[in-house]
């Protein structure tokens, strides 16, 4: 019997899980809980919530499945894209939602462009881009998305990079390069990641250039086995181990104390091997592995750097995330393409 604006305040403070509670009591609780008032108003009193949202595939079916890490620790599935590619995407993470941004169709770059609305978990077709790209590099800086790279036509500066607005809805080439950019280098013309730290974009590595740096594979590893905490970066390592280093020297160290996660990757299937690494909301890092009966696991690890500049790690939690059926297990895998936390 509530008027409505005071029940949309009352609804503005409850998570989005119970929100999907709610929406199952009747048809009027259902229509609050997905209307833009509601969205807006959390908005307006900082009550969002922040989710980890994991895009997979599932073997034997190619195509790319979505999912959210509820709080009870388990990846429950949320409508898929049906417009995503199978392969070689790249993933921006806004307020409210993600980007998904070209990849490989049948082997062929394509310059589609799609978006995950996060509150309600529809998706959305964008204005494609204006060159064709796959494993592109794509970061999201002063509410513009930047996107480097990842064509074999992108020798010239006027297609090499392009940036697009969310506001109008339109992408236009990023012509803010160094004037000794070689394209015809491979290090300029395959840019596998950018990173942002404090508003300034990182996809060169040359000291004279405070803006532009670049990573090498060989230096930081596939596109989605690092990330950032506090100014340093993190990777996956060999048999389990995670390994950090500070942006200016490239100089890779162990993170100590994670003996027992390496007990528990030499014990499954996957050769000691994680099968992505990404970081939280919280700052801590978070890792995917199939395990021994080839259910996929999670851990969430904090680090902190103590006396001598070591690098230490504290598991905060682990276990299966998704389980799969015990009559498949010979069928089934998983790779992990993208996971990150979205505030809603």
């Amino acid at each position: 019997m509530l008027p409505d604006e005071i029940a949309l305040i009352c609804l503005a403070h409850l998570s989005r899980f119970d929100h999907a509670a709610l929406s199952l009591v009747s048809k009027i609780h259902r229509a609050m809980v997905a209307s833009s008032r509601l969205f807006n108003l959390r908005q307006e009193m900082g009550c969002t919530d922040v989710s980890m949202y994991v895009c997979m595939k599932v073997f034997p079916n190619p195509t790319p499945r979505w999912f959210i890490l509820t709080p009870n620790r388990r990846l429950n599935p949320i409508p898929s894209n049906p417009y995503q590619v199978p392969d070689s995407s790249s993933f921006v993470v806004v307020d409210g939602g993600i980007f998904v941004i070209g990849g490989l169709i049948n082997g062929i770059p394509t310059s589609d462009v799609s978006f995950l609305d996060c509150y309600c978990h529809t998706w959305h077709r964008i204005k494609s881009m204006n060159m064709p790209r796959a494993s592109a590099s794509a970061c999201f800086v002063d509410g513009k998305i930047y996107v480097f790279g990842g064509s074999e036509h992108c020798a010239h500066e006027d297609t090499w990079a392009e940036v697009f607005d969310p506001e109008t809805q339109t992408w236009a080439p990023f012509l803010c390069l160094p004037k000794d950019w070689d394209f015809e280098t491979p290090e300029c013309k395959n840019i596998y990641q950018s990173v942002v730290i404090e508003g300034q974009k990182i996809f060169g590595l040359d000291e004279k250039r405070p803006i532009f740096y670049y990573l090498s594979s060989d230096q930081i590893g596939n596109r989605n086995d690092w990330c950032i905490i506090d100014k340093l970066f993190y990777r996956r390592g060999t048999r389990g181990k995670i390994l950090w280093c500070q942006p200016d020297d490239l100089d890779w160290k162990e993170v100590k104390g994670l003996e027992e996660l390496q007990h528990s990757l030499s014990s499954s299937r996957n050769f000691f091997n994680i099968n992505k690494l990404c970081s939280n909301s919280a700052g801590n890092i978070v890792i995917f592995w199939i395990g021994q009966s080839l259910d996929l696991c999670s851990a969430e690890i904090s680090v902190e750097r103590r006396n001598g500049g070591e690098i230490w790690g504290k598991i905060e939690w682990s276990g299966v995330v998704f389980e799969v059926d015990s009559l498949l297990h010979s069928s089934y895998g998983f790779k992990v393409l993208f996971s990150a936390s979205v505030y809603v």
